[in-house]
């Protein structure tokens, strides 16, 4: 499965990314900006935690990032 948060409207890739998503089952959210109360709501809901504060969902999965020397990373949560 994957899901996909994206703060920005322009050059991100989601539509080249669709079949993706479509077929994995996951979903994303696109806003403007990581500000915009339904980025925060929607990624607040994604990481709901249970009676035990274990969350609801397992990962299983390795996240690899490859970028161009022009461009530093500030964050990742995965």
């Amino acid at each position: 499965m994957l899901d996909f948060f994206v703060a920005a409207l322009d050059q991100v890739g989601v539509v080249e990314m669709k079949a993706c998503f479509e077929m994995t089952g996951g979903y994303y959210v696109m806003t403007d900006s990581f500000g915009n109360p339904v980025f925060k709501e929607s990624f607040k809901k994604f990481f709901e935690v249970d009676e035990n504060s274990e969350l609801k969902m397992g990962f299983v999965a390795n996240t690899k990032l490859l970028c161009s020397k022009e461009f530093k990373i500030s964050g990742v949560v995965g």
